[in-house]
């Protein structure tokens, strides 16, 4: 069993924030990808095809009344060609909507498709992703980097931070981590690629000892971190707060068992066991530190 992780921090530089977990929807429109990273975890469902308009549109209206936010991801979501509509839709019921990207494809979307839509850029490194971004410096503010650490790429993850603060206008950022479940075929085992928790951890630790910027950063605690400083945060309740719709219509329930492909026959949110986790509560939960005004 993996030992919890005390995350230590300066009560007089960070706040830690206390934010409720919400039901959420996660809509995987389409399989296409122009990247195909060999560690994602839907590459099994590459083939998958794309889901329509009229599908998204009468799945998200099904849920409705059980979520409080959706996700929008692939494959690659901004090669779907009704990406906007789907965005458009999710604002005129007034849910909150997160776009994964890898950022290769943004400059196709206009300033007003992705009005209060938050963009997750995910990256493995200091450059990969993040150029195609820096021609929107009016997104800066809608953008949150989301760095995927590794075994080979952790030295990346200060510079990182710096440079997004600096080039693109970001005021958050996410640290998380590769876990390619497709090949280890379970959360807590390591593969080549990946890096362990143990070593996630201790270098989320050294990165917040010597990080001296103003952005909020997100931390995945991967099962494996919990909050230290002067007060530790509630776990909250045990339940799966995720539904996940794969491009040609099958239901599941985990995010981590899409590489599975354990399907359900309809999503029940907040009532299935988290059947994966070892220090209790979801392993996709996160902390979020805020700098204190100086």
């Amino acid at each position: 069993m993996t030992k919890m992780f005390s995350l230590r921090f300066d009560p007089d530089l960070w706040q830690l924030e206390q934010r409720q977990p919400v039901n959420t929807l996660q809509m995987f429109i389409t399989a296409a990808c122009d990247r195909r990273c060999p560690e994602c975890f839907f590459r099994q469902h590459f083939n998958a095809g794309a889901m329509t308009l009229d599908f998204y549109r009468r799945t998200v209206e099904q849920y409705r009344p059980s979520i409080g936010k959706v996700i929008i991801l692939g494959g690659e979501p901004t090669l779907h060609r009704d990406l906007p509509a789907m965005l458009a839709f999710n604002r005129d019921l007034g849910l909150p909507t997160t776009l994964y990207t890898n950022g290769r494809r943004l400059m196709a979307l206009a300033p007003k498709d992705l009005a209060g839509v938050s963009v997750r850029l995910s990256v493995d490194g200091l450059t990969g992703g993040l150029k195609p971004a820096l021609a929107l410096p009016k997104l800066g503010p809608v953008i949150m980097p989301v760095f995927m650490t590794s075994r080979n790429n952790t030295g990346d993850l200060l510079p990182f931070l710096d440079h997004v603060e600096r080039s693109l206008g970001c005021t958050e950022a996410f640290i998380s981590s590769i876990r390619d479940i497709q090949e280890s075929s379970d959360f807590w085992l390591d593969t080549s690629t990946t890096l362990p928790l143990r070593d996630y951890a201790a270098t989320v630790q050294r990165t917040i000892d010597a990080y001296r910027g103003r952005l909020t950063l997100h931390i995945s605690r991967r099962g494996v971190i919990a909050a230290g400083g002067p007060r530790r945060t509630a776990e909250p309740p045990n339940r799966c707060r995720f539904g996940n719709v794969l491009p040609d219509g099958r239901l599941i329930t985990c995010p981590f068992d899409i590489c599975k492909n354990r399907v359900t026959d309809g999503l029940r949110f907040g009532e299935q066991r988290c059947e994966k986790t070892r220090g209790g509560g979801c392993l996709l939960q996160k902390l979020v530190l805020r700098r204190k005004p100086t």
